[in-house]
């Protein structure tokens, strides 16, 4: 993962470099805008982090001058600051800054950042053939969940990601269930055309052979024969709203030493804290599925970070 640092203080500098240290970063540093375009211009950085007040052409300049520019503007890019509720941030966030960095800053602030787009990295610098609506609405969630991120709103993350999919997949239907001491999985979000019925807003693993097969596998299920749902009660109402296709998302707890490796590598040793289920009127292609899956492999580790970091154990 590569950051640049535009900071025309040179102890700010040494700072960032001691204290991103025991990370495995590159740092890139710029003295100044003009010096920060050049080095964007001959390396592939992920995301940028550039203070606002500084000699030539400030940081607010530098925002809306990259975000204009087609090559470079699916960077993120994080805004230093003394004053992030002040008209600067206000300008800053209208200009389309992912988020803020108030000085002077921590080293547990600074990892948290960094640790928010290391799993952003990829995404941001894709090559894949997707059509560019699509990449366009992609992009637009992630960076959603990294705002959220920052601000430290696990809340407000799991609307997004909910209305991120619904918005890219047109689902009729999509909640996030979260688990109760007692094993069960109550439903504490949902978006869409209509509400999940009365008798399925808490659950347990066993309820459907779906669900069932996602507590086993601990991987992201996808239907494309709804009907098919060994519950009598959802193979009612799938056939009242003429809903075709169903998927689960499991929201696995990770700790630091999976955080990196997206949704972890040995996915059968994680704990499911919650999961997401959603139902449309229309099939899935394998593409579309795919899709979902890398969807949720980037978004579960933002979000499981982002409830473990902010203490928001539970949404209900």
């Amino acid at each position: 993962m590569t950051i640049l640092y535009i900071e025309d203080d040179y102890e700010y500098h040494n700072m960032v470099d001691f204290m991103l240290e025991p990370m495995s970063v590159r740092v890139l540093h710029a003295y100044s805008v003009q010096e920060g375009v050049d080095i964007m211009k001959s390396n592939k950085v992920n995301f940028i982090l550039s203070d606002i007040n500084m000699e030539g052409m400030d940081g607010l300049s530098f925002l809306a001058a990259i975000k204009r520019d087609k090559n470079l503007n699916k960077i993120p890019v994080v805004i230093v600051t003394g004053d992030p509720s002040g008209e600067k941030a206000r300008y800053a966030n209208e200009q389309g800054a992912v988020g803020f960095l108030a000085k002077p800053f921590t080293q547990n602030e600074l990892v948290y950042l960094v640790k928010t787009f290391a799993i952003l990295g990829d995404f941001y610098t894709t090559n894949d053939n997707t059509e560019e609506i699509l990449m366009r609405k992609k992009q637009k969630l992630m960076m959603m969940l990294a705002k959220n991120s920052l601000e430290r709103n696990f809340e407000k993350a799991i609307s997004s990601f909910i209305g991120g999919l619904n918005e890219i997949f047109d689902f009729d239907c999509m909640a996030f269930y979260q688990k109760t001491e007692t094993g069960e999985f109550v439903l504490v979000n949902e978006g869409g055309n209509f509400n999940f019925p009365i008798d399925i807003r808490a659950v347990k693993p066993n309820t459907t052979g779906s669900l069932s097969k996602m507590f086993e596998t601990r991987n992201e299920i996808f239907s494309n024969d709804a009907l098919s749902s060994t519950s009598p009660s959802i193979k009612a109402w799938v056939q009242k709203y003429n809903l075709t296709s169903e998927i689960l998302l499991p929201f696995l707890n990770l700790d630091d030493k999976d955080f990196l490796l997206g949704a972890g590598e040995n996915r059968k040793s994680l704990v499911i804290d919650g999961f997401f289920w959603g139902f449309r009127n229309g099939i899935f292609s394998t593409r579309e599925s795919d899709i979902i899956k890398r969807l949720s492999v980037q978004g579960n580790p933002i979000l499981s970070h982002l409830m473990n970091a902010s203490g928001t154990r539970k949404l209900f």
